[in-house]
């Protein structure tokens, strides 16, 4: 089964995508912050990160402290991200996101359901099947 990284401040969105998730047999594990989400990525492999770039004391800068990290562990240097966030709101963030290696999707919140599962469907796969 593909296993997911849901990094977001806010408990109810975490466990909103993992009820959804673990719906299509995804094996899910959650991170509120940045230590969290690092120390997670050292210890195992995800298929997907899902990550939420404004998380609380460094605001949008903390999403992109986990991608740059991110790179640097060997475990999950190549595991795509989609992005699940509020609106940027200028510019520079976009560019930035836009920059960003392993960058598959940019969901903006509130996102659907449905356009959630599609994505994440398309960036790792079905785990209809056996593995």
């Amino acid at each position: 089964m593909k296993k997911i990284l849901i990094v977001d401040d806010d408990i109810i969105i975490r466990i909103t995508f993992e009820k959804l998730l673990e719906t299509d047999n995804y094996i899910i594990k959650q991170a509120k912050d940045v230590n969290e989400a690092v120390n997670m990525m050292k210890r195992q492999i995800f298929d997907l990160l899902l990550l939420d770039l404004k998380l609380p004391s460094k605001g949008w800068e903390s999403g992109f402290q986990i991608l740059r990290k991110k790179r640097r562990l060997q475990l999950n240097a190549d595991t795509p991200v989609i992005i699940v966030s509020g609106a940027p709101d200028d510019k520079y963030i976009k560019d930035r996101i836009e920059s960003e290696d392993n960058v598959a999707f940019i969901l903006l919140k509130p996102v659907d359901n449905n356009v959630l599962l599609e994505k994440v469907s398309q960036v790792i796969g079905s785990t209809t099947s056996n593995e």
